[in-house]
Order: structure tokens, then sequence, then C-alpha cells
């Protein structure tokens, strides 16, 4: 498979929040790169992410199921995990069945406003 390594992007919005900017290939063995320090951030007290997946240029259902694998720990353990997908990203969140709406966002400032709710609640 060719294609863009996945880069990533990171960047605090405020204390809370950390927003990481992918861009490149999502799959099977580029998504540990994003999902196992997310998780490792949890762990470490962070509870609010933002994944703006609009760079990135393919996805597959193997690095979806490792992304949706990592949103469910982080739920599970009190966090918020949104996403910000453009066409391409929603169409392979779908075909996986994870295109839920209070997954993915149209913008960092739409996910942002997500986590931030929820972390009022």
């Amino acid at each position: 498979m060719e294609g863009q390594p996945l880069r990533l992007t990171p960047r605090w919005m405020d204390a809370h929040l950390l927003v990481v900017e992918a861009e490149g290939v999502f799959d099977a063995e580029s998504a540990p790169l994003l999902c196992g320090p997310l998780v490792r951030m949890l762990r470490v007290g962070h509870r609010q992410f933002v994944i703006d997946f609009q760079r990135v240029t393919r996805f597959d259902n193997a690095g979806i199921q490792l992304l949706a694998a990592a949103r469910r720990t982080i739920r599970a353990e009190g966090g918020m995990l949104t996403l910000v997908a453009g066409p391409d990203a929603r169409s392979a969140f779908n075909t996986a069945d994870l295109g839920r709406p209070a997954f993915l966002y149209g913008s960092v400032v739409e996910a942002s406003r997500a986590c931030r709710a929820a972390r009022q609640d």
C-alpha cells in the first residue's frame, strides 16, 4: 500500500483539551501511533481529546477498529474522544459502523465544544 505515512501534530487547546491533527494514511500499522499515546495520556489524567482527520488520505477498517477500542477505553474512564471528519473520513467511519453524530464533527471548534460540554456535565 502506497501513501504518505501518518504524521501527527498535537497541540493543547487549553489545559484540558488535546487536539491532534492527523495527516497521511490511517491503517493498522499507523493507528497505534495515535491510539497508544492517547490511552497513556488517559492513564495520567488527561480526559479530553479531539482528533482532526480532515487531512488523512486513506483509512482502513483495522485502523478504525483500533481507534474505536481506544475511544471505548477513554469513555470507560470518564473521558471524551471526538473526531473532525471530512467526507472521506465520514465515509470510512460509516462503513465501519462508527459514524455516530456524537463522535464526528465538521470542525475542531465543534469537536472542542462537545468535549468541553462533556467536561462540564
